[in-house]
């Protein structure tokens, strides 16, 4: 019986970046069929895409140290979507992630 291959440690301090250009099919009103409530508000940057991005951001720091048998996902989010980021801009992600003294599992810090 041959064990799976152990996963690269996190580095403390571990950076990643992404960035993104802001398409109609990432506004509000775009949103989908099933909330209606979207609609007629202004094509900016939804905060679900926003969410979805920075899950995004963090899956591709994290890929590097993880094996072809793990995955990661994220459990809480904390942030403030404080402008409207209109079609044609530029966002970009930060993915920090730090380790906890918790049987070594990672604790992600997103901003």
């Amino acid at each position: 019986m041959t064990s799976a291959p152990a996963a690269t440690p996190l580095p403390i301090g571990l950076r990643h970046t992404e960035s993104m250009l802001v398409m109609p099919r990432h506004t509000v009103p775009e949103l989908g069929q099933g909330w209606t409530g979207f609609s007629d508000m202004p094509p900016v940057f939804a905060t679900a895409m926003m969410i979805g991005f920075i899950e995004q951001t963090c899956i591709q720091g994290l890929r590097p140290y993880l094996t072809n048998a793990q995955r990661t996902v994220g459990t809480h989010v904390d942030v403030s979507h404080i402008s409207a980021t209109p079609v044609g801009r530029n966002r970009h992600g930060i993915d920090r992630t730090y380790r906890s003294g918790r049987q070594g599992a990672p604790l992600p810090c997103f901003l």
